[in-house]
């Protein structure tokens, strides 16, 4: 198949185990059985990027030929790394950005694709910003249909104050920032939740994460996705690394606020947020957000670890 060495790029047109300068781009695509999807993903991906750039896939412990498949649309731009057994979504991008020293980071799900338009958006946001997300458009196989995710813009400010109320950030259609993610540590180990914990990690070290409400990418949905699962929200509400950055966002945005037993260990450890301090937050917000946020807020439609920390706030006067 013909690996790339880490650290390295293909000088286009001089044949395999010809290396030059890392490209601008690495594009991090973890894949698992992905035979029949990976094509369509990659070459998304080689249509909206620029050239200079570097699609690293991760076969995580495949029982089909994803690793065949995607080492042969174009050996020159594609590197492909691969686990026996699987070793999730965070350690395998984590294991790409160390094999790798570009200057962006773009993330791509090996079953969703890419949109025409997504650098031009994205390259404009990363002006003043180290993380660029987008809006997506969702679309299921079985279904047949195509349904936007909501068409709203989030600046660095509107982000962290929406991070406390549930994820709206798009993990795969995140671009960043390398140093960024050096910075902050890059993915955690964890299992489930590695995005949302990652983001509220860049808030606390003071990046900037910023939303286009233009969709950038087509999402699949999947039954498969470790979201649709049947324990997700509780393993999502065990997950120390998780509470203890929400926590310290919950301390760094309410002054008031304070943990009820530190270090936290279980999700009872948070105690609870008064939702009149995050009604406050709210009307911080960028106008076109504060409608959405104080429905979201007044009507429970929270993340699974901000409904149990935030206090009930349908009592409010919205």
């Amino acid at each position: 198949m013909g690996q790339q060495k880490p650290g390295h790029a293909y000088q286009p047109n001089c044949g395999l185990g010809c290396f030059t300068t890392m490209p601008k781009y690495t594009v991090v695509m973890p894949a698992r059985d992905a035979n029949q999807t990976i094509e369509a993903a990659i070459r998304s991906v080689l249509a909206s990027f620029p050239k200079d750039l570097q699609i690293v896939v991760w076969d995580d412990g495949s029982t089909d030929n994803t690793a065949e498949v995607a080492g042969q649309i174009d050996p020159r731009k594609i590197l492909v790394m691969s686990s026996e057994s699987s070793v999730g979504g965070g350690v395998a991008r984590q294991r790409i950005l160390a094999s790798s020293d570009s200057e962006f980071v773009v993330n791509q799900d090996a079953d969703d694709i890419s949109l025409p338009w997504r650098h031009r958006i994205q390259s404009s946001i990363l002006v003043k910003a180290d993380f660029a997300f987008t809006g997506v458009r969702r679309f299921s196989d079985r279904k047949l249909f195509h349904r936007p995710s909501l068409p709203l813009p989030y600046t660095p400010k509107d982000a962290q104050t929406a991070l406390l109320l549930h994820n709206p950030l798009s993990h795969p259609s995140m671009v960043a920032r390398r140093k960024a993610l050096d910075e902050i540590g890059g993915y955690s180990d964890t299992k489930v939740a590695q995005d949302y914990e990652l983001w509220l990690r860049a808030v606390l070290h003071g990046k900037r994460l910023s939303r286009s409400g233009i969709p950038c990418l087509s999402y699949r949905l999947s039954s498969s996705q470790v979201s649709q699962q049947e324990d997700y929200s509780s393993r999502v509400l065990g997950n120390q690394k998780l509470l203890n950055s929400y926590g310290n966002l919950a301390e760094k945005l309410i002054p008031a606020y304070r943990p009820r037993h530190e270090p936290i260990g279980t999700v009872e450890d948070l105690g609870h947020i008064d939702p009149c301090s995050i009604k406050q937050l709210i009307s911080n917000m960028s106008p076109t957000l504060r409608p959405y946020y104080r429905h979201l807020l007044q009507n429970r439609r929270l993340g699974y670890l901000s409904e149990a920390v935030i206090g009930d706030s349908r009592q409010i006067d919205a």
